[in-house]
């Protein structure tokens, strides 16, 4: 009993995360990166856009993952239907922002930063639950 105590407050805990650098990200959106986008050329603005939807798809499958696995956690879902293909994170080419040499806004780099991050630590989470 004390391990799915445990397993359900880590998972919160990730969940919550996710869900507050998605609401930042939400808020981004909204208030600069319109402002932002018509400061910049047509190329760049595409390649930023790009990188935005990155971004939230990442976060996006960030929180389905996170949310089956609450399922599997709370018996709303057999532990083996949680780990199926479709119930997997995306696997995500590496993207370095330094390498395109876009001048990619503080804001924007931070918010990608940390995505990639969090993406690290839940992809950790399903490598050590496939391996029960």
């Amino acid at each position: 009993m004390g391990s799915k105590i445990y397993a359900t407050a880590f998972f919160g805990k990730t969940y919550d995360d996710a869900l507050k650098l998605l609401v930042e990200v939400r808020d981004y959106l909204e208030a600069y990166q319109p402002n932002q986008a018509k400061q910049a050329e047509p190329a760049i603005r595409l390649a930023l856009t790009c990188l935005t939807m990155r971004l939230t798809a990442q976060l996006t499958d960030i929180m389905a993952w996170l949310l089956v696995q609450k399922a599997v956690h709370t018996g709303e879902m057999h532990s083996d239907e949680g780990k199926e293909g479709r119930n997997s994170l995306r696997r995500w080419i590496d993207f370095d922002p330094e390498q395109t040499k876009l001048p990619i806004p503080g804001k924007l780099k931070s918010l990608l930063d940390r995505s990639q991050t969090l993406f690290e630590r839940v992809e950790r989470l399903e490598v050590m639950i496939n391996q029960k």
